[in-house]
Formats: structure tokens, sequence, C-alpha cells
């Protein structure tokens, strides 16, 4: 088996083996991922941090040995939209969410914690505040089926990536993260960062936000937007109507 690292600032990851097919997800700056398969100009790969499984252009992952890649622990992530750090000549742009590790070794060395880039260290404890802090700085980060960027993020990827700054693991869809955590059964005993769920007209799980307050939820829904919520589920103001149903709520701290 191969294994690689993200070393460019954000990787589609594909459905198919075409550069026209469908992104199911994508890797950030620094992120590993194991090689399950190869084909043609395609790596089959599972993201390390969710296990997401999609096709990749080869040329888009730098092979590591399993030594490397086993030590190269995430111990920081980077908070800010975007930053520009320089390596050997190149110029690296590194998003918001992407990974950072301080292992370095003779012909490894790119993913230093001294790289001049502001983080969060990964230590740090999840409160319902930090959380919120954290969610709102992707305010009006637009939409993208698949996304986990501030480029372009969807419902689940904004979720994921929020836990993520505490190395809290949640899976890559909405459809998964719902089965972790402790069921809230009312708005009004909620937290803030609590993830709320929601289902489409065949009762399947299709949406996640994360609450602000019993009556505010941050989500992805043409770019990430506060709404209301109430019992029946988020109401856009904009199109004075309910968007999305509520089906459940889930605490993921304590």
């Amino acid at each position: 088996m191969e294994y690689g690292v993200c070393t460019l600032s954000i990787v589609p990851v594909r459905k198919s083996t075409s550069d026209t097919a469908e992104i199911v997800t994508q890797l950030l700056f620094g992120e590993r991922a194991k090689v399950l398969e190869k084909k043609d100009n395609w790596l089959y790969i599972s993201c390390e941090w969710d296990h997401y499984e999609g096709w990749i252009d080869f040329k888009q992952l730098w092979i590591l040995d399993e030594k490397t890649y086993q030590n190269l622990k995430q111990n920081g992530i980077a908070n800010q939209f975007i930053q520009e750090i320089s390596v050997d000549y190149e110029h690296v742009l590194i998003p918001m969410g992407a990974s950072l590790s301080s292992y370095k070794n003779d012909s490894f060395d790119y993913f230093g914690m001294e790289l001049p880039v502001s983080a969060t260290d990964c230590n740090t404890i999840p409160t319902p505040n930090r959380i919120i802090e954290i969610a709102k700085r992707y305010l009006d980060v637009p939409y993208l089926w698949g996304g986990r960027s501030p480029f372009g993020i969807d419902c689940s990827g904004f979720s994921q990536i929020v836990y993520k700054f505490f190395n809290i693991r949640l899976p890559r869809d909405a459809s998964q993260q719902v089965a972790f955590g402790k069921e809230i059964s009312f708005l009004e005993t909620t937290q803030p960062g609590d993830l709320v769920f929601f289902e489409n007209e065949n009762e399947k799980i299709t949406h996640v936000g994360i609450l602000i307050s019993p009556n505010q939820v941050i989500h992805a829904h043409g770019k990430i937007r506060i709404d209301t919520i109430n019992h029946q589920g988020i109401f856009n103001a904009n199109l004075n109507k309910i968007t999305h149903k509520l089906r459940m709520i889930k605490r993921i701290i304590d």
C-alpha cells in the first residue's frame, strides 16, 4: 500500500476517474491519505481524517513512505481564510481548515509548525463559544457540493471542518454524522454547537447545521448563513418559508 499527503491548497476527490466527474469531497493542505488502488493516471484514496474514499489525479498527492506517513501527526489547524507561505522558492496557499504537523525528517520537512501560519492548536478544549467562533469565520462562504474549504463548502463539510479544529472526527456526510453524539429532545434544552439534522420528503437525512442558540442555526444553504430555527425546521426570512424539516438534534461535546 502507498501513502501520501496533500501539499496543494485544495484537491478535488472525484466519484470516478475523470476530470469532469462529480466531486464527492476534497483534501485540504496537510491531510493524509492511503492509496487503495491505481488506474491509469488516477489514485483511489481513503482520506485519513474521515476514511472517505474517491479518485484523485496522481499528480496531486505527495507520496510518502509508511514511517513518514505514520509520524506526520496533525497538531494545528490553519485558522485564517487564506495564508501564503514560501517553501524552497515555491508559493503555497494554506486555506482555513488545513492540517499542520510538526514531524520532520531528512526527506520531508514541508509541514513544520514553525511555518508562519496562524493556527489553532488541536488540543484546544472545545466549548460552545469556541465552536461558534470558528463556525462564524465561514459566514458567506459559497455552497459547493463536496466542498470543505473557505472557497466552497457543503453542509456536512462545514460541520465536519468546524469540529476538526478541536480534533473531533465527524464523518463526511450528514447521514453518517447523525449517528454520533447524544440526542437532545427539545430545542429549548440545546447549547451552542449542537448539531441539527434535517430530512427530505423520503425521511432521509440530507442536511445538517450548527446551533448558535435555541432559535438560530448556522448552515450551508446557498452560502454559509444564519437562519431562524423552530420545532418545524429552518425558516428562511428571504424566502418566507420553512426550507428544511427538523429531524434530530445531537450534542457532540458535553
